[in-house]
C-alpha cells in the first residue's frame, strides 16, 4: 500500500498530490507487471513506468481526469499491454476492451501504442518519445526518447509533468511545470515560434488550456501566434476536423469567452472561420469582435437563468448538449445572414462553418441554422404578439423539427442575445426589462401548454376532416390542416370529436 505517495511534495506545495484506491491499485498493478516482466525476460532493460501530462495536471490541481496516459521508456505501449493482459489473465483477471493501435505515419503513430480499461479507468499506453517534423506536415517522425526529451516536445509546461510510479515522485524535467502551476501561468517548454512552427495545432491547445484553468498567457505566445507563417501553417498543416475538435472544446469549457478573445487577440478567427469561394459578402474586413460580443450576451444571459425563468420548464436543467449547440449558434450569429453556394443550391454560411470549417456532424450544423432561422420570428412574437397562441405555436412548431427537437428553447435565448448584440447601447433597467419580457414569454408558452406543441399529432387527419365535410381532395385541404393545427393551439386538451364539430361549423357541410 502506498502510504506517502509524493517523497518532494515541498516542491509542490501549494498542491496535494493524493492517489485514489482505485490509482494507488493501478500504480501498485504496473509495478508488479515491471517485476513479471524482468522474471520472465531478464535479458530485457528495466522498465520505469510513469503517468504523464494532462492527468498529472489535474492531479495537482484537484481537477478530476477521465483519461490516463502511461508512458515507458524502454517498451512500446502494445507490447506492455499484452504483458498486462497476460499478467491479469494468469492472475484471473482481465483487461477489458483492449486494442492494439498500429504504427501509422499518416496518424502520427510511428510507434506502436494501446488503449486498455483497467479498475474502471480507461489507460492510453504510450512511450517516451521524441520528435522530427517535415517543412510542410504537423505529423511527426516519432523515436524513443528520454524523459527530458519528451517533456520539451510537449505543448506547454504544465503538460509535461510525471509522475514516476517507481519512486513515487513528480518529475518536471523542463524546470518549469511546477513553478508555472503554482503562477497560473502558461507558456511552451521550448520557444513558442518553434513550438507552433513544428504543430500549429499547439497554439489553439495554449488557448484553451488558459481559458479552461483561467491561467494568464505569456506574451511570447501571442507574438508567436501573429507571425504570418505560424497563421499559414495552422490554415495548411492542421486539418479542419482537428481545428474544430478544439474550438467544440473551448466552447463547451469553463471559459468559453477569453478562449474567443483570444483567438481574436491573435488575429486567428479570420482562419478558424473558414470561409468557401462563393461566400456572397466580403469578410476581408468583418470585425470578429461581434462573434465574442455575442457570445458574452450568451454567457450573461445563461448566468440569469437562476433569477428569471427564460425559457419553459421541460428545458431546465440545461444538458451538456443543449449548452453546446447554444455556445455554436452564439458564437456564429454575426453569420447568420450570410449564404454560399455549392452545387447550384444556397445554403446559409454557419451550415459550411460547422460542416467545412470545423467539420462537426451534420445534425449540429443543421440545429444551429434552423435555430438562426426563427431568431427574428421570437423576436417580433415577443415584441408584439406576446398573448398569440397560434403565433407562438407556429413558430414552436417550426424550430421543433429534426434535429433541433425538445432543444428548440435555445432559439429563446438566442433570441435575447440578438437583441442585445443589436443595441449595445442598452442600459442595465432596459437589460432587465428584456429578462422580464422573454420570462413572460416563456410562461406564457408553459401556460398554453404548448411547450412540446412541435411533437403534435394532427387530432383529425386529412382523410378523415375531407370525409366529415364530404369534400374531395384539393388545394382546400392545406387550408383546413392548418385550421386544424391552430385549433389546437387554441385547445390543446381538445378532443377530436370537439375538433369535428368546429370543422363542421367553420367549413360547414357540402
Amino acid at each position: 500500500m502506498i502510504e506517502n505517495t509524493v517523497k518532494n511534495a515541498k516542491e509542490i506545495q501549494p498542491f496535494s498530490f493524493i492517489l485514489t484506491e482505485r490509482e494507488k491499485n493501478l500504480v501498485e498493478l504496473f509495478r508488479n507487471i515491471c517485476d513479471y516482466i524482468h522474471q520472465s525476460q531478464p535479458n530485457l532493460p528495466p522498465i520505469t513506468v510513469r503517468f504523464v501530462g494532462g492527468w498529472v495536471r489535474d492531479k495537482l490541481l484537484n481537477i478530476e481526469c477521465s483519461d490516463l496516459d502511461v508512458a515507458l521508456d524502454t517498451m512500446l505501449g502494445h507490447e506492455f499491454a499484452l504483458y498486462v493482459n497476460k499478467y491479469l489473465s494468469e492472475k484471473n483477471l482481465s483487461l477489458e476492451h483492449v486494442q492494439k493501435i498500429e504504427s501509422n505515419p499518416e496518424k502520427s503513430r510511428h510507434l506502436e501504442t494501446a488503449k486498455g480499461f483497467i479498475y474502471g479507468q480507461w489507460i492510453d499506453f504510450i512511450n517516451l518519445r521524441t520528435e522530427t517534423y517535415s517543412e510542410n506536415s504537423r505529423v511527426p517522425n516519432m523515436e524513443f526518447g528520454s524523459p527530458e526529451e519528451d517533456a520539451f516536445r510537449r505543448d506547454i509546461t504544465i503538460n509535461a509533468l510525471f509522475y514516476n510510479i517507481h519512486t513515487n515522485t513528480i518529475e518536471d524535467f523542463t524546470g518549469k511545470g511546477i513553478e508555472d502551476l503554482k503562477n497560473k501561468f502558461i507558456r511552451t517548454p521550448l520557444c513558442p515560434k518553434l513550438t507552433f512552427t513544428d504543430d500549429p495545432l499547439r497554439i489553439l491547445r495554449t488557448v484553451r488550456f488558459a481559458s479552461r484553468l483561467n491561467f494568464k498567457l505569456a506574451e511570447d505566445i501571442g507574438d508567436a501566434s501573429r507571425i504570418p507563417e505560424i497563421k499559414q501553417a495552422l490554415q495548411t498543416k492542421v486539418s479542419r476536423s482537428r481545428i474544430g475538435n478544439e474550438v467544440d472544446k473551448m466552447l463547451t469549457g469553463a471559459n468559453p469567452v477569453l478562449a474567443i478573445q483570444f483567438l481574436n487577440n491573435f488575429n486567428l478567427l479570420d482562419i478558424i472561420i473558414d470561409k468557401p469561394e462563393t461566400l456572397d459578402t466580403n469578410l476581408d474586413l468583418f470585425d470578429y469582435s461581434e462573434a465574442i460580443t455575442s457570445l458574452e450576451c450568451t454567457e450573461w444571459i445563461l448566468s440569469k437563468t437562476k433569477s428569471y425563468q427564460l425559457v419553459p420548464k421541460f428545458s431546465l436543467p440545461f444538458t451538456e448538449k443543449y449548452l453546446r449547440i447554444l455556445k455554436f449558434a452564439a458564437l456564429l450569429l454575426p453569420f447568420r445572414r450570410y449564404h454560399y453556394i455549392e452545387k447550384r443550391k444556397t445554403y446559409n454560411y454557419c451550415r459550411y462553418i460547422m460542416r467545412t470549417g470545423f467539420q462537426l456532424p451534420n445534425r449540429d450544423s443543421d440545429a444551429v441554422v434552423i435555430i438562426h432561422k426563427y431568431i427574428d420570428d421570437i423576436i417580433q412574437i415577443a415584441n408584439h404578439s406576446i398573448d398569440d397562441k397560434i403565433a407562438i405555436g407556429n413558430v414552436i412548431t417550426n424550430i421543433g423539427i429534426l434535429p433541433v427537437y425538445e432543444d428548440w428553447s435555445i432559439a429563446l435565448l438566442l433570441a435575447i442575445s440578438t437583441e442585445l448584440v443589436t443595441t449595445p447601447e442598452y442600459t442595465d433597467e432596459m437589460k432587465e426589462k428584456i429578462l422580464h419580457k422573454y420570462t413572460r414569454l416563456a410562461k406564457n408558452i408553459d401556460e398554453f401548454e404548448l411547450d412540446q406543441c412541435w411533437n403534435w399529432k394532427s387530432v383529425v387527419d386529412g382523410k378523415h376532416a375531407l370525409n366529415i365535410l364530404h369534400m374531395k381532395p384539393g388545394p382546400k385541404v392545406r387550408e383546413i390542416m392548418t385550421s386544424i393545427k391552430h385549433w389546437q393551439f387554441l385547445n390543446p386538451h381538445g378532443t377530436q370529436e370537439e375538433c369535428e364539430t368546429w370543422l363542421k361549423e367553420t367549413y360547414g357541410e357540402s
